[in-house]
């Protein structure tokens, strides 16, 4: 049986403009979790009921927990550095964009983590001692 714990690795992702996200490879599961409750409105989780989502959260929390850095610049074309920086502070980041500049992030983000869904079911299929391709 495999490690339940992968290295963390970082991915480049390429977006138009030359501009490019640095990302995780994979989200821990405490990553995770950390986003799907970003999603939850505050005290709306009630036995038997269905939690009220926070529709401002909905993807962005995703791509906050995969984003380590970035090359997106502001208006004045100063850098916006997030590395090591808050959730809120990355949050905040990528709403204050253009629509289609937050649409492209979050697409890229969402096929990145579709790309590494798939090959971790991949690896659950080869047999012990054999690599996935």
């Amino acid at each position: 049986m495999g490690s339940r714990y992968r290295k963390q690795e970082e991915v480049r992702l390429e977006l138009t403009g030359g501009d490019w996200l640095l990302v995780r490879k994979h989200l821990t599961a405490g990553e995770e979790r950390h986003a799907h409750a970003k999603v939850i409105k505050a005290g709306t989780m009630r036995s038997g009921e269905k939690p009220e989502l926070d529709l401002e959260h909905l993807g962005i929390a995703q791509a906050v927990s995969y984003l380590l850095d970035w090359s997106i610049t502001d208006a004045d074309d100063k850098p916006i550095k997030i590395r090591d920086a808050a959730y809120d502070f990355v949050f905040a980041a990528l709403r204050n964009q253009t629509p289609e500049s937050l649409r492209e992030i979050l697409d890229a983000i969402q096929a990145h983590d579709a790309a590494m869904t798939e090959a971790r079911a991949e690896e659950k299929k080869a047999p012990a001692g054999v690599s996935a391709p």
